[in-house]
């Protein structure tokens, strides 16, 4: 198991741009010890010859979805006008939304 000390919780938590005092900071410590002695059995087994897995379920997926096939449905096509009038706010060609990112 990757080494997790002090340096890089705190290189984690200032990354995250969280101020994490002293007690917190030890008792993220803890937790983190208490969690490498729960999981540290692992280590007893031997996976040498052992494919990693790509996913949690590698099970194969059956697609019970049937293929799109554009020449068969008539598509209806929505008019700009329509849109912009159904809109709660827009700016001469488009649509105006809040914004959601900094």
């Amino acid at each position: 198991m990757e080494k997790f000390d002090r340096k890089k919780m705190e290189e984690i938590t200032k990354s995250l741009m969280f101020k994490v005092d002293e007690q917190a900071m030890i008792e993220l410590e803890n937790l983190w010890n208490d969690l490498q002695k729960r999981i540290s059995f692992l280590d007893r087994f031997n996976l040498d010859g052992i494919q990693p897995m790509t996913h949690i379920n590698e099970q194969p997926q059956i697609n019970f979805l049937r293929d799109d096939y554009l020449n068969e449905v008539k598509l209806e096509k929505i008019e700009k006008s329509d849109v912009l009038e159904n809109a709660a706010t827009h700016d001469d060609d488009y649509v105006t939304i809040n914004k959601v990112v900094k």
